[in-house]
């Protein structure tokens, strides 16, 4: 397992003028190695360019971020995005494959995980063969079949209805109980929030800055029943730290 620290994260980009738009200012995070950490925020706050920073994908104007500790040499991270970016030209099976080393036989590993994600059998049909669900079913999957220290994931089920978000929520806790992993989860979902962390950052408007911080872990222990009250008074206290920190009553 692995450990991540981002210290004094700031981040800006042009916006068509001589000036430049700050995302956010001097973010610090740690997240302890197997937590699951969720980060709820206004739109345009800069919860995806934080999440961006955080993968290497883009570069901080300032500050750092050290991941410590994973299974080998260098700690692996994983991205699951809003969509599922799924190669269209290829099979559910070659898209899992995409991400392992060509040299191994991986056929028993692909169907593995096909299965774990409830996609058994549905290897040789292509994307658009799937639905909404399903493809990002085949994301999850492709993001966890290489066993990442960390896993950052980006409102990976905004985009699906109600009751197929709920049974990915089941399905990821169960896989991330198995494989302990360290997390950091954005939505705009703050019952979705209380339901998933042991911790929930609360981001102010942009410039984005973390604000608050809630802990349901302390409130509710695991394994959570996605129908329990107690739910429903942890996303209140999100949706209040939200108003407090956009300077609403």
């Amino acid at each position: 397992m692995a450990e991540l620290i981002a210290r004094g994260i700031t981040k800006s980009y042009p916006n068509g003028t001589a000036t430049e738009r700050r995302a956010i200012a001097s973010v610090d995070l740690h997240v302890a190695s197997g937590e699951l950490v969720c980060i709820i925020g206004p739109s345009g706050c800069g919860k995806t360019t934080l999440l961006n920073v955080l993968a290497g994908l883009d570069s901080p104007d300032a500050g750092t971020v050290e991941i410590t500790g994973g299974h080998g040499p260098k700690p692996v991270t994983s991205y699951v995005f809003q969509e599922p970016r799924l190669l269209p030209w290829s099979t559910v099976s070659s898209n899992l494959r995409f991400v392992l080393d060509a040299r191994r036989d991986t056929r028993t590993l692909v169907d593995g995980w096909l299965e774990r994600v409830g996609l058994a059998g549905r290897g040789d049909d292509y994307p658009r063969q799937l639905s909404i669900g399903q493809r990002q079913r085949v994301a999850v999957a492709r993001a966890l079949i290489v066993q990442p220290d960390v896993l950052l994931m980006d409102e990976p089920f905004s985009a699906l209805d109600e009751l197929t978000a709920s049974r990915m929520r089941v399905e990821l806790l169960a896989l991330w109980s198995e494989l302990r992993c360290t997390v950091v989860f954005v939505t705009h979902n703050p019952l979705e929030a209380a339901l998933l962390a042991d911790r929930i950052l609360v981001m102010s408007p942009g410039p984005g800055r973390i604000v608050q911080e809630i802990r349901p872990a302390d409130a509710l222990p695991r394994p959570r029943d996605p129908d329990d009250a107690r739910l429903w008074e942890l996303s209140r206290r999100a949706v209040a730290a939200l108003r407090a920190g956009a300077g609403e009553r």
